[in-house]
């Protein structure tokens, strides 16, 4: 099956004798005009009801329409001579995957950006694939004794690139990043993945431990509409229990992680898999961690809801603070674990005078990984804007969670800041917004 073979449902493979026999006996101009009414997708399937629309619909200024939402102004750019090969196939099929998706690698997780990046003078345009890092903080300040380091913004490093053959016929996927000397650009294989009831365990030398499942159940970061997978035909990944294989193992070996059937199951996913894998391209998708793995498939990724806002002041109005516009993706760092990336819940109650935070991990660490829940508060809104709660710390690997007191007190609505009371620690949280979009690397 090629990895860009495209969904069209059956509903669209009708008989023109009957279906379309009326709409092509109206002017062309009255045709037009009704598909200037389509949205992309539904333009599509019309097209596919019969060779006559098919060819009558290649009308140019209908898909110019089409491709201009996305920006594509010049087909030529994209290394082909029409809009209609541009958007029926590049922007249809994958077009959904533009924004950002976080994936299940254990405990750490990983974000992928894609972008639709309109090419250079020496390389045709397509869609950008790339992964998120983040510079090692270099400056912090000292507030009430302790370090506070501020977190950088991430930088885009491209990875991989959809792009169109000159023939207009088909998309292909590649992996294209060069970090060393002799890799060489090589097919990337981009799977749909239906619904999967896999989960991840720990495997100690005392017994087994559930992994934090990710996305887990309905998490507010995650994108769930059918809108964002692309256009592939969906793939059943066939289920793996690795049990009897992870108790053989010495206890010298271990801890590893195993994968086994679970009762929850997790929603359809974004895979990945290189052609002709290399450890360098294995790690743009799977950063290392501390315990080796048996695991059966690349990670999963999964959309994150494009909820990327500023507040209308700079700062907390006492009057009327309006906490909802907090939601959205933060950045803090984390010691020795670096910068990682949180999703900010906020949960008014029914009278308006008390406000639930949730701080969930995109992106985690050995201790406490991604998927969980790093912090929460409750409380009155007040005009200091400074919440109790409690927040998640465990020992390696996560097997123990445990619980401490924090002070979260929300200076901006661009900045938080975290005092660990046990911890001894203070952590800044920034917000990630549009206008601090990864700089293309």
């Amino acid at each position: 099956m090629s990895n860009s073979e495209v969904v069209i449902s059956d509903d669209a493979r009708i008989s023109s004798s009957n279906s379309t026999g009326l709409i092509l006996t109206l002017p062309s101009e009255i045709i037009l005009e009704i598909c200037g009414l389509l949205l992309g997708p539904e333009l599509v399937y019309f097209a596919q009801t019969c060779k006559i629309l098919y060819a009558f619909l290649r009308e140019p200024y209908l898909w110019r329409k089409l491709c201009s939402q996305h920006g594509v102004v010049d087909p030529s750019r994209y290394g082909v001579k029409s809009f209609f090969t541009v958007y029926t196939q590049l922007l249809y099929p994958f077009g959904p995957l533009l924004g950002l998706w976080a994936n299940d690698h254990p405990y750490s997780g990983n974000i992928l950006q894609f972008i639709l990046w309109s090419g250079s003078g020496e390389e045709n345009g397509g869609i950008l694939g790339g992964v998120w890092r983040f510079p090692d903080p270099d400056s912090h300040s000292m507030e009430d004794g302790l370090p506070v380091f501020c977190p950088g913004q991430p930088v885009f490093v491209n990875i991989l690139k959809i792009e169109l053959h000159e023939d207009g016929q088909r998309a292909s996927i590649s992996c294209i990043r060069h970090p060393e000397a002799g890799f060489q650009p090589h097919r990337l294989t981009m799977t749909v993945a239906a619904s999967s009831s896999q989960g991840l365990f720990l495997q100690t030398h005392r017994r087994s431990f559930t992994h934090t499942p990710f996305p887990g159940r309905s998490p507010p970061w995650l994108d769930q509409s059918a809108r964002r997978l692309p256009r592939l035909i969906p793939t059943h990944l066939p289920p793996v229990d690795q049990r009897g294989m992870a108790n053989m193992f010495p206890a010298i070996q271990l801890p590893i992680l195993f994968s086994a059937p679970v009762y929850d199951t997790s929603p359809a996913s974004l895979v990945l898999d290189c052609d002709n894998p290399t450890t360098v391209c294995e790690l743009w998708h799977q950063p290392r961690i501390t315990f080796d793995g048996l695991l059966p498939y690349p990670p999963s990724y999964f959309p994150i809801h494009p909820v990327i806002q500023r507040s209308p002041t700079s700062s907390p109005d006492s009057s009327a603070v309006e906490y909802r516009l907090l939601e959205g993706l933060w950045l803090y760092v984390d010691g020795r674990h670096g910068t990682q990336c949180l999703y900010i819940e906020t949960q008014d109650s029914d009278n308006n005078f008390s406000y639930l935070f949730r701080a969930w991990k995109i992106t985690g660490d050995a201790y406490v990984p991604r998927g969980e829940v790093k912090w929460s508060v409750t409380g009155e809104v007040n005009s200091q804007h400074i919440y109790r709660g409690a927040g998640v710390v465990g020992d390696r690997g996560f097997l123990v969670k445990r619980h401490g007191e924090i002070i979260v007190e929300i200076q901006t609505m661009d900045r938080i800041r975290v005092s660990w009371v046990d911890q001894h620690d203070i952590q800044l949280c920034v917000r990630y917004t549009s206008s601090s979009k990864p700089s293309l690397q």
